[in-house]
C-alpha cells in the first residue's frame, strides 16, 4: 500500500514538473512575440523581428516582420 502512494506522489511531482517545463518553454517565445508587437505599437518599424524556427511562434514572427516592414513602406510614401 505504501509503495502504490509513494508511486502516485512520485507521479504527481512529475506531472508538475513537466507542466511547468512546458510552460516555461512557451513562456518565453510568447514574451518575445509581445515585445515585438509592443515595440511596432509605440512605432517602432525599424527593428527587425527574428524569426528563427519552423514553430508557430516562428511563423508569426514572420509575419509580424511582414506587417512591420509594409507599414514602413505605408508611412514612407
Amino acid at each position: 500500500m505504501q509503495v502504490i502512494g509513494a508511486l502516485g506522489a512520485l507521479g504527481a511531482l512529475f506531472g508538475v514538473w513537466l507542466g511547468w517545463m512546458v510552460r516555461e518553454t512557451v513562456r518565453k517565445p510568447v514574451e518575445d512575440v509581445v515585445a515585438s508587437v509592443s515595440r511596432i505599437a509605440k512605432g517602432d518599424l525599424a527593428t527587425k523581428i527574428a524569426s528563427a524556427g519552423r514553430d508557430e511562434i516562428a511563423w508569426l514572427n514572420y509575419e509580424l516582420n511582414t506587417m512591420r516592414k509594409k507599414l514602413q513602406s505605408t508611412i514612407a510614401d
